[in-house]
């Protein structure tokens, strides 16, 4: 196996999901579910090796729509996705194409989206109705960032068409007893709800999907996954190859994009690998100003994603939780935030830690104290903040 930071993962190389993954398909035989985490924990490696063994009576659907900036792309998209199950009914598919002929519309291949934006729902509950009455199996559809997709749809059409997005999925859900969303999204769906709500949205659009987490690798699958990546790079191990594999785990916080760049990055420099070397990268690569890994999204999204002064709190919750030798009780982050910015409610205060929490930057520990959930997240936000 080669180290491959940012690249698809081929399925076959997905190391420590399997317990994860069958986790998953039993939830999917009751319900729909919506996978959370931070990014780069492996969401999207998960799901195209769930999209890799689909069941034989299944018909499995996966597509990234970080980039569909409306309901039309996204009708567009689903119905190239599912054209292979349409086709299997002729008549169904002729009740479509008579729909869509009535509707009217661009041209798209041999079928006619619609122009008229009141129209697209309709649209889309008639796809995904033809689909599932052709296929007597479950259809099953991966839909990768699913929270940004929303973002966009509501920056670019407006907070309603967003609302009736979500409610019209819900619905969709609740009719046909055969149709399986998996929605995945490194920005929780949880933020972008909370921003429709300012606009006036009431509904709660995913409360009928299960919530499950994609967590970091455990140690010893982390150590696995270094191990073969130090043995696919032909590297030359100084000391034994375990401990230099736990300590590359260890120091990725058991992250796979981490651990996959620190091997790549050892490598570009040489073909000896230690642990000194380890520790030597791990810096190397928190200070370094053109941020290859991306660590600046971390406090970026906070700006996009947190309303108002919510968003000075949540940092300095961070720098003050970054900044201490050792995990802090809500009393002392309280304390200290209207120390350092003045009056903010108690009620504020613990709302937004909760949505740190759901957003994996920090998390409570049994003794409820709080820290930060990744290592190296940490000491990039320490180094980068100066807490």
């Amino acid at each position: 196996m080669r180290a491959n930071p940012g690249g698809l993962i081929n399925p076959e190389e997905t190391i420590g999901r399997d317990l994860l993954i069958r986790a998953i398909w039993r939830r999917l035989e009751n319900q729909s579910v919506l996978l959370t985490s931070e990014r780069r924990i492996g969401k999207t490696s998960v799901i195209r090796k769930m999209r890799q063994a689909c069941p034989p009576k299944d018909f499995c659907v996966l597509r990234d729509i970080e980039g569909l900036h409306s309901p039309g792309e996204f009708i567009e998209s689903i119905h190239a996705d599912l054209e292979p199950v349409l086709t299997l009914a002729e008549k169904a598919k002729q009740k479509f194409l008579k729909a869509l002929e009535a509707l009217g519309g661009i041209q798209v291949k041999d079928v006619k989206l619609p122009t008229f934006q009141p129209h697209w729902k309709s649209l889309l509950i008639a796809i995904i109705a033809d689909a599932a009455e052709a296929h007597k199996g479950r259809l099953v559809l991966f839909w990768d960032e699913m929270p940004l997709f929303i973002y966009n749809v509501a920056k670019m059409c407006g907070e309603t068409e967003a609302m009736v997005l979500l409610d019209t999925l819900r619905s969709i859900r609740q009719s046909f007893p055969t149709v399986r969303m998996v929605f995945t999204g490194s920005v929780g769906m949880h933020q972008v709800v909370h921003s429709l709500r300012n606009a006036g949205y009431a509904n709660a659009p995913t409360n009928d999907m299960a919530i499950m987490e994609v967590p970091a690798l455990t140690p010893e699958d982390g150590k696995t996954l270094a191990t073969a990546l130090i043995e696919g790079e032909g590297m030359k191990p100084v000391g034994k190859i375990e401990d230099i594999a736990m300590k590359i785990s260890e120091c990725s916080s058991n992250i796979p994009f981490y651990i996959h760049t620190l091997v790549a990055r050892i490598h570009d420099e040489s073909d000896e690998i230690d642990q000194q070397s380890v520790i030597d990268h791990v810096e190397k690569l928190i200070t370094d100003p053109n941020d290859p890994a991306d660590f600046g999204y971390y406090e970026k999204r906070i700006g996009t994603y947190y309303q108002n002064n919510d968003a000075q709190v949540a940092r300095t919750i961070l720098d003050i939780v970054s900044g201490s030798t050792s995990p802090l009780n809500f009393k002392d982050i309280f304390n200290r935030i209207n120390h350092t910015t003045g009056e903010y409610s108690e009620e504020q205060c613990r709302t937004i830690i909760e949505t740190l929490i759901k957003d994996h930057y920090i998390h409570k520990l049994r003794n409820t104290t709080i820290c930060f959930k990744y290592m190296i997240v940490e000491k990039w936000w320490r180094f980068a903040r100066g807490s």
